[in-house]
């Protein structure tokens, strides 16, 4: 559960950059843009999906103010105990009860290995996405002070249709970014492709094929996670070209653990090529991002460019169950 942990952590570092914005002057922040106290994951569907900073006013004069670091900490934990402590049962009851349904299936589905992937990918997805939105709704509640910089507020609904929402997908830096991180793919692929590597995924040798309709929810997840959430707290402990570039690193460090899943001869070439292409696909969406000022298009590249590569990887792995060669696959991005 690497991610699991480095969520953990990331949630509790923040402790000390919460307790550093009580204390900035009200010089730092722009003016009140935003003046809204008690939310709940329903009320951010209808208005814009970006939270402005307001006042530096000290954190005792907001009522009912709560601790970014604990909300998020308590998320990491258990996704819905951070909106508990938010005084928002629903949200924290929809969370709690979707983590615990997908902690009973991931039991049940422990002898099927197809079923326990897909069981983790929904459970990651739901952490990351719990972490995202009690960091969302705590500045929501705290009338966002203290925070120089405004972060998406997308709700659920939002991210999980983002993929097919034509207003999202026809923007050029889209579909375009979708083209672009695959042809990277491609070409880096081939740049480095040598004769003794392997036909077929080598992913795909010792885990089972993943089905490529969960890149949607890997998209969503990851994307509430690193661009929603980490790369919204280091902006506000740096700046937010800070934020893009520590968000990115991690992105790709989190990716780390897949080489386990490789031949030990060919876990170095993963290290120094595909985690720099997957730190670049990271660094675009943290970009789309910062630019949209909402994770809807970022989670859009993220999803098409991993469901792409998981179709052609899940036919390229049954290609190579019946012994047809006519498809190869070398892509571990």
């Amino acid at each position: 559960m690497f991610r699991l942990a480095l969520a953990c952590v990331f949630a509790t570092v923040f402790m000390y950059a919460d307790d550093k914005e009580e204390q900035k002057d009200s010089d730092d922040v722009a003016p009140v843009l935003f003046e809204e106290t008690q939310e709940t994951a329903q009320t951010f569907a209808d208005r814009p999906a970006i939270l402005e900073p307001t006042s530096a006013a000290p954190p005792e004069l907001v009522k009912h103010y709560k601790r970014p670091w604990l909300a998020t900490s308590l998320s990491a934990l258990c996704p819905g105990l951070g909106h508990a402590y938010l005084n928002d049962y629903r949200t924290a009851g929809t969370l709690a009860g979707a983590y615990g349904l997908e902690l009973g299936m991931l039991n049940l589905g422990s002898k099927d290995t197809e079923q326990l992937t897909r069981n983790f990918i929904a459970l990651q997805t739901t952490q990351f996405y719990g972490i995202y939105a009690a960091y969302r709704d705590v500045r929501a509640n705290n009338q966002n002070v203290g925070f120089r910089y405004p972060m998406p507020t997308d709700s659920f609904q939002q991210l999980l249709f983002a993929p097919f929402d034509w207003t999202v997908i026809r923007k050029p830096e889209v579909w375009g970014g979708v083209l672009g991180c695959l042809s990277l793919a491609v070409t880096v692929s081939a740049l480095t492709h040598t004769e003794e590597a392997p036909a077929t995924n080598a992913i795909c040798s010792d885990f089972p094929v993943i089905d490529p309709f969960m890149a949607f929810a890997i998209g969503l997840g990851e994307e509430s996670f690193f661009r929603g959430y980490l790369q919204s707290a280091f902006s506000e402990s740096l700046t937010p070209v800070g934020g893009m570039i520590t968000s990115s690193i991690l992105f790709a460090a989190a990716h780390i653990a897949n080489a386990e899943l490789l031949p030990e001869e060919e876990r170095m070439q993963y290290y120094k090529v595909s985690l720099p292409v997957i730190g670049s696909i990271g660094a675009y969406c943290s970009w789309l991002t910062y630019k949209n000022r909402s994770l809807r298009e970022s989670v859009a590249v993220h999803s098409w460019y991993d469901f792409v590569l998981l179709a052609i990887s899940s036919a390229a792995t049954k290609a190579a169950i019946t012994k047809k060669k006519e498809i190869a696959f070398s892509f571990t991005f």
